[in-house]
């Protein structure tokens, strides 16, 4: 889509978003908070390496930054995400690693 494309022409600007099919409840990202569990409208970790497996798939050399890593390419992505995880996506008082802030039954795999 190139109304994506930034300024330059450069790059893609995207946001992953839940869809209304079979894996809008799966993919669902939890928050854990002092009064409990909240659902919140975001795509989990595992959602996030689904999408990117997808598009390596189509694109293996392509490149992606997010906040919690930059991939270069199909090979950098399978060697090195699962250590992603492990981030925290929470705060100091109450940490939370990306990888277990969802019920889809993945954990940190």
């Amino acid at each position: 889509d190139v109304s994506s494309l930034n300024a330059k022409g450069t790059r893609h600007r995207v946001k992953v978003n839940l869809t209304h099919g079979p894996d809008r409840e799966r993919y669902r990202a939890i928050r854990y908070g002092l009064n409990g569990d909240r659902r919140v409208n975001a795509v989990c970790w595992h959602g996030f390496r689904d999408f990117f497996r997808e598009c390596f798939s189509l694109e293996p050399d392509a490149v992606f930054r997010t906040a919690l890593d930059t991939w270069n390419g199909s090979e950098d992505f399978e060697t090195r995400y699962r250590q992603s995880g492990w981030k925290n996506i929470g705060s100091q008082l109450m940490p939370l690693n990306a990888a277990n802030a969802c019920d889809c039954g993945e954990g940190a795999s």
